[in-house]
């Protein structure tokens, strides 16, 4: 039933957008492969599935459904001829083309406010998950990965995602005396459906004034580091109880299981709980549930785990980073530059290594720290002007 030319992620889209309109039609009892398609009976569908969703972003896939169905059964989609069902899609497409992208960015003060909070819950009850969260926090705003980078992706289609041990090299620059993490970075980019990988370099940010500047809370290379440091600890507790004799086998079988997952192995996961668990995009929401209560902010639905990415792209701009540094860094394609010579530019690994430090540590002081710069909002004040 699919275009051969559908890539993976399209067709799981679709596949769901037609459950739903099954279980739409059989909640309203109503046969939902009876032709012709009724015109109002398409308008509440993709409403419903509007309201549901809280999105129009994905409309054309939902009246491709619709087309789709009556393509099958070998009639015309007349409903898209419908004077109504025309206006409706007219309003929302405007609502789409016109509206603003909910998601907010985090800014700075909301991710030293959530670390230095993570290290009083850490000086209680330390912990490994808690170590785990402030890197995963750090790392996510000052490398501006994709949530699903870093960490098991919770789609079952998507198994290539989440960083392992073999992935993870520590070594040091004697040319440059900077030591370095580098985390191998092995993904699908889905609109294209071809394999692409990319490096993320981690140093220090730690500066001279350290103890009066934010790097304490900011530096994912010193994160990184304690984690599997701690880790390491944990490992080494947990063989030293497999030789207490007083053990009971349940015990045993207990202990062995968990220390099969905290070993620094080629295929276990970077990223984990304290019972060894691969930590996944799903629990990211529990960390930005906690920043979001950390920091008090009101306005939740708008920030998501996209939120450290977009927090990040835009520090990174304020910071006066080299644009095209950005692209290679994040691994944007350099093809959008409107100087197509600059995509020739290769960048060393100490170069690209520095850029968490420069982004806390601005070459040219900040008028505004917390400050975002937001162009729709200022498109729409100027829109309101007019009128």
């Amino acid at each position: 039933m699919m275009h051969k030319d559908t890539v993976e992620g399209t067709q799981i889209g679709y596949c769901s957008s037609i459950r739903h309109w099954v279980r739409f039609n059989i909640e309203i009892d109503e046969d939902p492969f009876e032709f012709p398609i009724d015109p109002y009976k398409a308008l509440f569908w993709i409403q419903t599935r509007f309201e549901e969703a809280g999105s129009i972003k994905s409309l054309k896939t939902w009246r491709a459904i619709l087309s789709w169905i009556c393509k099958i059964a070998g009639v015309h989609p007349e409903f898209k001829e419908h004077p109504d069902y025309v206006r409706y899609i007219k309003s929302i497409n405007k609502q789409h083309n016109e509206g603003v992208d909910s998601r907010l960015p985090f800014k700075m003060i909301h991710m030293t406010t959530y670390i230095k909070w993570l290290f009083e819950e850490y000086e209680k009850k330390p912990s490994l998950l808690i170590i785990t969260k402030a890197t995963l926090a750090s790392m996510y705003f000052l490398t501006m990965s994709r949530p699903s980078e870093l960490v098991e992706s919770s789609s079952s289609y998507d198994r290539l995602r989440g960083l392992r041990i073999k992935h993870f090299k520590l070594f040091y620059d004697d040319e440059h005396n900077i030591p370095m993490i580098r985390l191998q970075i092995e993904t699908f980019k889905n609109q294209h459906s071809r394999k692409i990988s990319k490096y993320i370099y981690l140093a220090p940010t730690k500066c001279n004034f350290s103890k009066s500047c934010i790097c304490r809370f900011m530096d994912p290379y010193k994160f990184f580091l304690n984690m599997i440091k701690y880790r390491d600890n944990m490992v080494v507790n947990l063989e030293a109880k497999l030789l207490k004799p007083h053990s009971t086998s349940n015990d045993h079988y207990a202990i062995k299981s968990k220390l099969q997952k905290l070993r620094l192995k080629d295929d276990n996961y970077i990223f984990i709980n304290d019972a060894g668990n691969p930590i996944n995009t799903n629990f990211l929401r529990s960390i930005v549930r906690e920043i979001i209560a950390v920091n008090n902010i009101m306005i939740t639905k708008n920030y998501t785990a996209y939120s450290w990415r977009i927090g990040g792209t835009t520090r990174a701009s304020q910071a006066s980073l080299d644009h095209c540094i950005i692209l290679k860094y994040v691994g944007w394609s350099t093809s959008s530059l409107q100087d197509v010579s600059m995509r020739y530019i290769r960048y060393s690994p100490e170069e690209l290594a520095i850029v968490p430090y420069k982004m806390v540590h601005p070459s040219q002081p900040l008028k505004n720290l917390n400050k975002i710069y937001d162009p729709w909002g200022e498109k729409l004040n100027l829109r309101f002007r007019k009128n």
